[in-house]
């Protein structure tokens, strides 16, 4: 995959890893998924995963990929991530699943 190998060779680019956390959560990577958030968060910018993570998240919906959207969500928030607009836009992903 094109992200790992960026992530391989620019191991301080964290918003590749990110990308790559996400996009083991849509493939339902979950252990890989949570390993990479668990370094995302140990790092300075650790505090903006739940913004990055409901970014990401907006854009899949505003893509018609509620499949991704809530898996995105759903990770997010057992990974500990649980900002309200976080929680509601979880609940409206899975009304139109």
């Amino acid at each position: 995959m094109i992200l790992e190998r960026l992530v391989k060779e620019q191991a301080d680019y964290p918003a590749a890893q990110f990308l790559l956390c996400a996009a083991n959560v849509c493939l339902q990577e979950a252990t890989l998924a949570e390993g990479m958030f668990k370094k995302l968060v140990a790092l300075p910018i650790g505090k903006f995963i739940d913004e990055s993570f409901l970014e990401i998240s907006k854009r899949f919906l505003s893509a018609s990929r509620f499949d991704y959207a809530c898996r995105t969500l759903e990770a997010a928030l057992h990974l500990g991530c649980a900002s309200l607009e976080m929680k509601a836009l979880f609940e409206k992903c899975k009304a139109a699943a």
